[in-house]
């Protein structure tokens, strides 16, 4: 990480952002330190909207299995009917179920 006193960062802005695209950059004023300076990239990944284009992502995924004729209940069905050795899958797919169905509520979707 690297540190810039508030008084040095103007005239040194070009330099502190292109240091941002690689760490964060904390902006110190009076030993403290009060901003950081972040890169598009990392911030999108700390504010979530990587995990916005992931489900826009599944949701493509979703539409397109859907037009192959495979629903999520088909998806169920064979993921309980993979009996592979050392996965409990019904635990696991019961709570992903669960984890689903709170995200689908939570957006008001319905399954």
């Amino acid at each position: 990480m690297r540190y810039s006193a508030a008084s040095d960062a103007e005239p040194k802005l070009a330099a502190l952002l292109d240091a941002a695209q690689g760490e964060p950059v904390f902006i110190e004023r009076g030993q403290q330190e009060v901003a950081v300076l972040l890169s598009v990239r990392e911030y999108e990944r700390l504010s979530g909207k990587a995990a916005r284009e992931f489900n826009e992502f599944c949701d493509v995924i979703a539409g397109r299995a859907a037009t192959r004729g495979l629903t999520e209940e088909k998806l169920w069905q064979q993921a309980r009917a993979d009996n592979t050795p050392g996965l409990p899958a019904d635990p696991i797919l019961d709570q992903l179920e669960r984890k689903y169905q709170a995200l689908a509520d939570a957006s008001g979707e319905t399954k």
